[in-house]
């Protein structure tokens, strides 16, 4: 290859500053995950006396994702579209069959994993096509002149074609990706992944001349040579970074062996191999913790490292303490039968022949001297209750509550245990949403490449849907024709594959008609999913019955009866299938009825129409009785009012009499004359 030229050094060198421009930003934080990582492998013993992290970890993730995600596709309005319906129920079987089959459920738990560790967990998608060659097609022998000497029939170069083809998502370890700075993830610009290739494989990509001055000095362990021999060394390998770069619209690898952009031999432009609609193929990474400021991912550790060091220097001190509190003493040597005493087995009776010694002592418990242990048993004591509380503060910055942990007090109420319940549940909802957020945006990236890369025959065989083609249409109606009669309708009425796959590879008209979302990835308490479940439909059955007669009369469209019940269910988060069967609900056919029924049901609706006015006369009643009431006890009270002042008068007047009456001077009494 000849020499880079100074345009194609400069290019690199730009973007050689930019991935060491990453690489700075991102040291610190790079520095702290590797030490978590091997905190929660327990690779230091030292640190790991009560390993909280791999405690708290183990814990947080099957509470954030727990079961795989089913994606739903539909059609985004609910008109009637038989192309969106048969398009959406196509898209949504392949997704069933990739996301059941192809390393989802793995790269979900690694990313899940990742984000509680490092604060960031990220998995891309690829389009992994098989290729097989065709044999090779005879070429008629060309015409030759009579003097020229014949040949054999040439043959053509072999053909190749798409065996099988599947979308996988392929988990991308937090040390290989690289991104451009930005506050948030719409401003980044660039993306990095590290891949770590042998010279066989590089020069298979991008050309034996193109990798001949890079060093592939990098030893690999052994635990990626499995696949050879065990006489085999592994190969050297050198380390590539995948630059996407979203500006340019390009796809190139890096590599500080060569001076120039790497290009691979079957795409020297540099076209994106997936025409993604954000570019980039991978969805916004998942992130522990928010920061709008900032990219650099923030570990959930961090939030309680002092108080989990706390708990490790604790139990340590408490680990060295439980090793001195041994059984030891000092006893008289004069005394031999003390030594048999302590190694002898239970009911065992040692013969004494200083009996008269024993005496003298005044016991065993004199010939025998206990170290003392009180002060260190209380030290002991104090200690695990400290840790005790260390730990239940670590609990209460998580968020980490007893339930979750599988711990309750027998003591404690079902309320209180309800409480804790809720508490760590809603510590952990924003979490929970942000991994069904991350999955969401997967299935939208696998669906994007089913739609724009897979062949009509890969879809039809995965989805199972049984649909015509164009020619099978024209050919039925071709045969109706020749029998003079109509195609058939059920036929003629289903969309065909060359609709399905246009609207599919349009990518306008796939979002205006279709939307894919995917249900919860938390596997919702049996018990309490259940207990909702039946209050639900226990609900939805009284109602019907209660409104059946009126459906039946007519007095009541199944229109508003249908509204009700699919309020209740999105209510209770029923699911979309069940809404899309009560959507099918229609109104009781009207058969040809005798008379008799006729004037049945006429009499039905009369007396329904008769209730009605009963009941509005009855209301109309009792306001009128409410009013006449009203106003009878507003005179009750003015009469009530009028006595009352009347009597508050004849009292004042009796109570001046009697002052009066108390004021006049009373005459002298007089003596008797005897």
């Amino acid at each position: 290859m000849a020499e880079a030229t100074e345009a194609e050094t400069k290019e690199f060198r730009r973007w050689t500053r930019e991935l060491d421009a990453a690489n700075k930003r991102f040291k610190d934080w790079k520095d702290e995950a590797q030490k978590l990582y091997k905190r929660y492998r327990a690779a230091e013993k030292k640190l790991n006396a009560w390993n909280m992290l791999w405690a708290n970890t183990e814990t947080l993730c099957p509470a954030i994702y727990n079961s795989t995600p089913r994606p739903d596709v539909r059609r985004r309005f609910r008109d009637a579209d038989p192309l969106g319906k048969a398009t959406s129920e196509a898209l949504k079987r392949c997704l069933e069959v990739s996301l059941d089959h192809y390393t989802f459920q793995d790269s979900m738990e690694f990313d899940t994993l990742d984000m509680i560790l490092v604060g960031r967990g990220l998995s891309r998608v690829r389009y992994i096509p098989s290729i097989e060659e065709l044999p090779p097609r005879k070429q008629p022998r060309p015409a030759k002149d009579v003097d020229e000497v014949s040949e054999e029939p040439g043959a053509t170069d072999p053909e190749e074609q798409v065996a099988y083809e599947y979308a996988c998502v392929e988990h991308v370890d937090w040390e290989d990706f690289r991104h451009g700075y930005g506050r948030v993830w719409d401003e980044v610009q660039w993306e990095g992944f590290r891949t770590k290739l042998n010279k066989a494989d590089a020069g298979k990509k991008f050309g034996e001349e193109a990798v001949k001055d890079i060093k592939f000095d990098q030893k690999v362990e052994e635990s990626d040579n499995e696949g050879g021999q065990a006489d085999q060394k592994p190969d050297s390998v050198s380390e590539f970074w995948e630059i996407w770069d979203k500006a340019s619209k390009r796809v190139f690898f890096l590599n500080q062996g060569c001076q120039r952009l790497l290009y691979p031999t079957d795409n020297p432009k540099g076209e994106p191999p997936l025409d993604f609609e954000n570019f980039f193929p991978n969805p916004k990474p998942l992130r522990c913790v928010l920061d709008s400021s900032s990219l650099e991912p923030i570990p959930h550790y961090r939030f309680y490292e002092q108080q989990a060091n706390e708990v490790d220097r604790l139990s340590r001190r408490i680990n060295k303490i439980v090793d001195a509190l041994k059984l030891r003493g000092i006893y008289d040597s004069t005394v031999s039968e003390l030594a048999d005493l302590m190694t002898g087995q239970d009911n065992d009776l040692i013969a004494s022949s200083n009996a008269a010694q024993w005496r003298q002592y005044g016991g065993i418990e004199k010939a025998i001297w206990m170290m003392p242990i009180e002060k260190a048993a209380q030290v002991l004591a104090a200690l695990y209750d400290a840790r005790d509380r260390a730990v239940a503060a670590v609990y209460e910055i998580t968020g980490v509550s007893d339930i979750m942990r599988g711990q309750s007090d027998a003591s404690e109420t079902l309320g209180a245990q309800q409480l804790k319940a809720n508490f760590g549940g809603q510590r952990v909802k924003r979490m929970q949403r942000e991994v069904q957020r991350y999955c969401r945006d997967i299935t939208r990236l696998m669906a994007e490449i089913i739609s724009e890369k897979f062949s009509q025959e890969t879809i039809a065989e995965m989805s199972g849907l049984k649909l015509p083609t164009e020619a099978q249409k024209q050919m039925a109606k071709a045969q109706a024709a020749l029998m003079n009669q109509q195609p058939p309708a059920d036929l003629m009425s289903l969309p065909t594959w060359e609709d399905v796959i246009g609207l599919l590879r349009s990518d306008q008209m796939r979002q205006y008609r279709i939307d894919i979302e995917t249900d919860s990835t938390v596997a919702a308490h049996i018990e309490a999913d259940m207990a909702g479940l039946r209050d639900v439909l226990t609900g939805i059955t009284q109602f019907w019955a209660a409104a059946g007669p009126a459906v039946q009369a007519g007095a009541v469209p199944i229109d508003a009866i249908k509204a009700i019940t699919l309020a209740i269910t999105r209510r209770a988060s029923l699911g979309l299938e069940v809404e899309d069967a009560l959507d099918k609900i229609q109104a009781p056919q009207q058969t040809n009825q005798d008379p008799l029924e006729q004037e049945r049901l006429q009499l039905e609706r009369e007396k329904i129409g008769a209730e009605k006015e009963r009941a509005a006369a009855e209301v109309k009643k009792t306001q009128m009785e409410s009013v006449y009431a009203e106003k009878e006890h507003e005179a009750r009270m003015q009469e009530l009012a009028m006595k009352a002042a009347i009597a508050a008068q004849e009292h004042a007047a009796t109570m001046r009499e009697m002052a009066l009456q108390a004021a006049m001077p009373q005459p002298a009494p007089t003596e008797s004359i005897q």
